[in-house]
């Protein structure tokens, strides 16, 4: 019995000894570089509308430390997007955003874009909507 208790004892003391060197592990987390590394996701319930003459762009935060959000725009017979313009992410970042596009070309159609990007200057994949008729 002596001995089982004796074993009891070194085992729940190697056990405590383990423990701090796990949790000074788990708290120190990533590095600033590997952070850097890490996409951040993507915009949801991206929308585009368009109403007199002028194109309602709708998302929703992501949640994330994002930085700001990219609004893109590329016609439908040219592939390449054009960055339009920066809307600062505000608060936790869970609300919803809207930007109106006036700079459009009548009889264009267009395809709009959503994209997160963090302080590190990585960015998360488009988020893209349907084609958008211009009158």
């Amino acid at each position: 019995m002596g001995l089982l208790i004796l074993g009891l004892v070194l085992l729940a003391e190697a056990v405590i000894v383990l423990l701090p060197s796990f949790k000074s592990q788990t708290q120190k987390g990533i590095s600033v570089e590997e952070a850097a590394q890490l996409m951040p996701l993507y915009p949801t319930h991206m929308s585009a509308t368009m109403k007199e003459g002028v194109v309602l762009v709708k998302w929703r935060g992501t949640g994330e430390d994002v930085d700001y959000y990219e609004i893109l725009r590329k016609t439908s017979s040219i592939k390449a997007w054009v960055q339009i313009t920066r809307v600062k992410a505000v608060g936790d970042n869970r609300e919803w955003y809207e930007w109106k596009d006036s700079t459009i070309n009548s009889g264009t159609p267009y395809i709009y874009g959503v994209r997160a990007v963090n302080v590190y200057g990585t960015h998360s994949i488009i988020s893209e909507s349907a084609i958008i008729a211009s009158p």
